[in-house]
C-alpha cells in the first residue's frame, strides 16, 4: 500500500489517540511481541488499532476488514439530499498501513476462543493474544415480515452507507412532485438514534427546494427520541406542515411490509409511498454472533470497563455492535470506545488494573443547511454499568440576519457526576409511551387520587401511609406496560430486550432518597418546570391523553410505592 498525505477524506480513519486520552503502560520485554487482531475497520476498530499502536510500537496489530474503502455513515444523510457527493464519505486504509498496521483486506470465518485464532476467507489461521471486535450492526430481518435483502432494492434502508444511499437519492431524484416520501424508523436499540429525523429533515429540505408540494411521513416505533424538542422546533420553522409524524401511540410502529406494492403496514392502518425507505430493527453484526459474543437480544453484552465480553474471554467488542449500558451508538461513541478500548489492554498486558475510562463523543446534526445542532456528553462506568451521561441543554441560541440561514441551535453539556444526576435524567425519558398517551393496564380512578406534601425536592410521606412492597415493585417495573425497561437497562436477567436511551437502573438506592425518588414517580414538573417527564399521579392540566385515561393517573398510589420501595433497594 502506498502512504498518501492526511486530507480531509482519510483523516475520519485518521483516529488521533492523544496522550491525556490513552494511558501508556509499559509493556512486559516478554509480552513485547504480543498480537492483537482487530475485526472491523470502521470508526472504532481504525481508532484502536492506531491507539494500540502508537502506544505500543512493539505491538503486532492486525486489522482484518474486507472492504477496501470505508464508506462512512456520517454525513451519508446529506449525499441522499443531493447536498454531497458518495466521494466525500470513501475512505481507504492506507495511513493505517504506513503507521505499521497490518491491514488484511479478508471477512473472517470462525473464531476459535479456546485457541485464540481467527480463520479469514483464504483459509488462513491467525492467532491473538488479544481480539477486539467493531463488527457494527447487521438488520435483524425476521422482525419486519416481508423485509429482506431483496426488498432493500426496492424500499431501501439505506442505513449502511454506499450503494443504499444512492438508491435512495435516485428514487428521490425520480418521485413526481406531489409524491410522499415514508421513511419507517424502529424501536431502540439502533444505530445513532437521532440519525432518521436528521434524515428526514433533510429529505424535506430537498422536497422544498425541488419539489415543494410533496410530503415526508415518519412512521415511528417510539414516541420520543433524542433532540426531539429541537427537530421539531426546526420543521415547524423550517417546512411548515411538510413533515408528518406518527408516533408508536398514534399507530406509527411499522409490523410488516409488502414490497410488491412498496405498501407499509403498521398497527392502524397501511401506507403506499412514492418512496419507502425502510429502516428494519438492528442487531450485532454477523461476526458477535460467530464469536459468540452476542446473547439473545442479538447484542453484545461487555464489561463497560475493559470492553471485554462478558461471554467470551480474551474478546473485547466495541462500537454500535456492544452493550455497555446507556452510551448511544454512535460513530463517535466507537472512536471514544476504541481508544479506551486499547488503553485497557496495554493496563492488562502489564498486570495493572484497567482504569475506569471516560468516553467523550459529539454528535451533530443538520435539520438544513445552516441550520443544526450538537449534543456532546461524557460517560463513565460506575461499578458493572455504564450510565448514560445526563441529557444536554442548549446552552444558546444565535440568531443570524435574515438574509443568511435560518437559524442555527448549539446544544452544549457540562457532564459533572452528582448525586442528583443519574435518576434524574433517567426519567426524562423513561415513560416516553405514557406521555403520548398510551392506555396502561394500571390506570386509577381520578377519585382515588390522595393529598400529598412537598418538602424540598421530596414527597417524604408514602401516598398509601405505609411502605410498598419491593417485589411487587420489580414486576412493575419489568412490565412492558410501564415502559421501564424500554428505556432503561438493570439488574433484570429474564427481560431479554432492556432499552439504552436511558441510564442503567443499577445503584438507584445510592444516589436517592425514596422521599425523592416519590416526587419524581408523582409530578416531576413539580421539581423541574422544564421536565419532560410525565406526570404518574396527577389528573389535571395533561396534554395528548388516551381517552381511557382521561381524569385518572398513570400509576395508582400503590404502585408508587411498590416502585419507589424497589428502587431503593439497587444499590452497588
Amino acid at each position: 500500500m502506498t502512504t498518501r498525505p492526511v486530507t480531509r477524506r482519510n483523516a475520519v480513519l485518521g483516529i488521533t489517540a492523544a496522550a491525556a486520552t490513552l494511558a501508556r503502560p509499559s509493556v512486559l520485554r516478554a509480552q513485547s511481541a504480543a498480537r492483537i487482531v482487530v475485526v472491523g475497520g470502521g470508526f472504532g476498530g481504525a481508532a484502536c488499532a492506531r491507539a494500540l499502536k502508537r502506544a505500543q510500537e512493539n505491538l503486532q496489530i492486525i486489522l482484518i476488514e474486507p472492504n477496501a474503502v470505508f464508506t462512512s455513515c456520517p454525513f451519508s444523510n446529506e449525499v441522499i439530499a443531493g447536498l454531497r457527493e458518495i466521494v466525500a464519505q470513501q475512505f481507504d486504509y492506507d495511513k493505517l498501513a504506513a503507521e505499521g498496521i497490518t491491514v488484511i483486506g479478508q471477512a473472517v470465518t470462525t473464531i476459535e476462543p479456546q485457541r485464540r485464532s481467527v480463520v479469514t476467507t483464504d483459509g488462513v489461521a491467525l492467532p491473538y493474544d488479544r481480539l477486539v471486535l467493531s463488527p457494527g450492526i447487521d438488520f435483524h430481518f425476521e422482525a419486519l415480515p416481508g423485509y429482506d435483502e431483496a426488498a432493500s432494492e426496492t424500499m431501501p434502508h439505506a442505513w449502511k452507507a454506499g450503494a443504499q444511499t444512492l438508491l435512495l437519492r435516485r428514487q428521490l431524484e425520480a418521485m413526481a412532485d406531489g409524491g410522499t416520501v415514508a421513511i419507517a424508523i424502529p424501536a431502540n436499540p439502533s444505530r445513532c438514534p437521532p440519525a432518521p429525523y436528521e434524515r428526514a429533515s433533510l429529505i424535506a429540505h430537498y422536497l422544498k427546494t425541488k419539489k415543494p408540494r410533496s410530503k415526508v411521513l415518519v412512521l415511528d416505533a417510539k414516541d420520543n427520541f433524542s433532540q426531539q424538542r429541537l427537530f421539531e422546533k426546526a420543521w415547524k420553522e423550517l417546512y411548515g406542515d411538510m413533515i408528518e409524524r406518527i408516533a408508536l401511540s398514534q399507530g406509527g410502529r411499522v409490523t410488516s411490509v409488502d414490497p410488491s406494492t412498496r405498501t407499509i403496514i403498521t398497527e392502524f392502518g397501511n401506507y403506499t409511498p412514492d418512496v419507502a425507505n425502510v429502516i428494519p430493527p438492528q442487531r450485532a453484526g454477523r461476526i458477535a454472533e460467530i464469536a459468540g459474543a452476542a446473547d439473545a437480544t442479538g447484542w453484545c453484552p461487555i464489561d463497560p470497563v475493559t470492553f471485554e465480553s462478558k461471554l467470551v474471554p480474551n474478546i473485547h467488542v466495541i462500537g454500535d455492535a456492544c452493550l455497555g449500558g446507556g452510551i448511544p451508538k454512535s460513530a463517535s461513541a466507537a472512536s471514544a470506545q476504541g481508544k479506551a478500548c486499547a488503553a485497557a489492554i496495554l493496563n492488562l498486558f502489564a498486570g495493572r488494573a484497567p482504569e475506569a475510562p471516560r468516553l467523550t463523543g459529539v454528535c451533530y446534526t443538520t435539520a438544513a443547511p445552516g441550520y443544526g445542532f450538537s449534543l456532546a456528553g461524557n460517560d463513565q462506568p460506575r461499578v458493572t454499568s455504564l450510565p448514560r451521561s445526563r441529557a444536554a441543554r442548549p446552552a444558546r441560541s444565535m440568531h443570524h440576519a435574515s438574509s443568511g440561514p435560518a437559524r442555527r441551535l448549539k446544544r452544549n453539556a457540562g457532564f459533572k457526576p452528582s448525586r442528583r444526576t443519574p435518576l434524574a435524567r433517567a426519567f426524562l425519558h423513561i415513560a416516553a409511551l405514557i406521555a403520548a398517551g398510551v392506555a396502561l393496564a394500571c390506570g386509577a380512578r381520578a377519585d382515588e387520587l390522595v393529598p400529598y406534601k412537598i418538602i424540598g425536592d421530596t414527597i417524604p410521606e408514602p401516598l398509601t401511609g405505609t411502605l410498598g412492597d419491593p417485589a411487587r415493585g420489580r414486576a412493575l417495573v419489568v412490565a412492558r406496560t410501564t415502559t421501564c425497561i424500554l428505556c432503561h437497562s438493570g439488574p433484570f436477567p429474564e427481560a431479554r430486550f432492556q432499552g439504552d436511551l436511558a441510564p442503567d437502573l443499577t445503584g438507584t438506592g445510592n444516589w436517592w432518597s425514596a422521599g425523592q425518588l416519590r416526587l419524581r414517580l408523582v409530578d416531576a414538573s413539580r421539581y423541574n418546570p422544564q421536565t419532560i417527564m410525565p406526570s404518574y399521579y396527577r389528573n389535571d392540566g395533561l396534554v395528548r391523553v388516551g381517552r381511557n385515561f382521561a381524569g385518572k393517573p398513570i400509576l395508582s398510589a400503590a404502585e408508587i410505592e411498590d416502585i419507589v420501595a424497589f428502587l431503593v433497594t439497587l444499590r452497588n
